[in-house]
């Protein structure tokens, strides 16, 4: 799910008329699903919302990376910048530096992410048509 992002992050960049900031989940929660499904792409709505339970297998370290992105996305909600107080710097993302910010056990930022993959994937041709 992240390849996809990155064309959108490059367009917004390059018009510049907004921000884009481009982020990765990888955190494997203790759970059911967790040992199922890793950290599989919908897995963050439950920390994003604050929607976890101690019953389902969430620990503090779940709880306390749920509060941190909800901060997060409520800042963005309310300015447009998802940063503030007491948050690890989430950069706005450039085709130069090709940030983005980790959820995972830690936050913290990463650097071209995927790129072999995304590159590759973005340098094919399009499906012919039908």
């Amino acid at each position: 799910m992240h390849c996809p992002a990155v064309p959108v992050c490059r367009s917004i960049y390059g018009k510049k008329k907004s921000k884009a900031y481009l982020f990765q989940f990888s955190r494997v929660p203790d759970t059911a699903r967790g040992r199922k499904l890793k950290a599989c792409h919908g897995m963050e709505l439950g920390y994003v919302f604050g929607t976890l339970s101690k019953a389902d297998g969430y620990n503090d370290l779940d709880f306390a990376l749920s509060q941190k992105m909800m901060d997060y996305w409520t800042n963005f909600a309310k300015t447009g910048n998802p940063n503030g107080p007491g948050l690890v710097d989430w950069p706005a993302y450039t085709n130069e530096s090709d940030m983005n910010l980790e959820f995972s056990d830690t936050i913290h930022t990463n650097k071209n992410c995927f790129k072999k993959e995304c590159d590759f994937i973005q340098e094919q041709p399009p499906y012919p048509s039908r």
